[in-house]
């Protein structure tokens, strides 16, 4: 074998032993979701916010107990307009 192709084969065996290791022990990047450029992008620390289900608040300001089935209307700065579904099934 010439010099050329013996450095190829070590070099090919370095990059695939590299390869395999990197894919069983994963790499320490960062993960982004990908954002578009029309919309915005915030960064946060979600662990001391509250849960989103506690984040509610009702249309027309009347109390929503934890365990009530409800449609969301919109959501603005992570707080859930919504209403009772039973509120809404009796509509006409």
């Amino acid at each position: 074998m010439s010099v050329v192709a013996v450095l190829s084969l070590i070099l090919f065996l370095l990059g695939l032993v590299l390869g395999v290791s990197a894919m069983l022990h994963g790499t320490g990047r960062p993960v982004t979701p990908t954002v578009a450029p029309h919309e915005g992008r915030r960064e946060h620390d979600p662990a001391p916010e509250p849960s989103p289900v506690a984040n509610r608040a009702s249309l027309d300001g009347s109390a929503l107990p934890a365990a009530t089935e409800v449609v969301i209307d919109r959501a603005e700065d992570g707080v859930a307009f919504a209403e009772p579904w039973a509120a809404v099934e009796q509509r006409p």
